[in-house]
């Protein structure tokens, strides 16, 4: 009998699989920080993404950064205000604030 081919897909494949190599290291005893850097957004894969991101939130903060488009679609992975729409990557000031804020929290 054949199986479709599923497509590989990196969004839900980097939340599932994170867990299976997080441990807190001896030097860092905070909660650990995830993050996804994203130039496009399918809404099929952010909801099959999203039950894992849950569980990463569970572990420590997950950040998204879209590149030139609109974060709103990946928001639901991130987490509390852990979501940046980076439209100009010429101009790297903006993203810099924005890590300097997510990874102090």
């Amino acid at each position: 009998m054949n199986r479709p081919l599923r497509r590989f897909n990196p969004m839900i494949s980097a939340f599932r699989r994170a867990p299976l190599s997080f441990e807190l290291t001896t030097t860092y005893t905070g909660k650990q920080k995830m993050v996804l850097i994203a130039r496009t957004a399918d809404g099929d894969d952010v909801a099959r993404a999203h039950p894992f991101a849950q569980d990463l939130q569970a572990m420590g903060r997950v950040i998204v950064v879209s590149v030139e488009f609109d974060v709103s679609s990946l928001a639901v992975l991130a987490s509390d205000d852990a979501a940046f729409e980076w439209n100009d990557p010429m101009s790297p000031y903006p993203l810099i604030d924005f890590w300097n804020t997510q990874l102090s929290k």
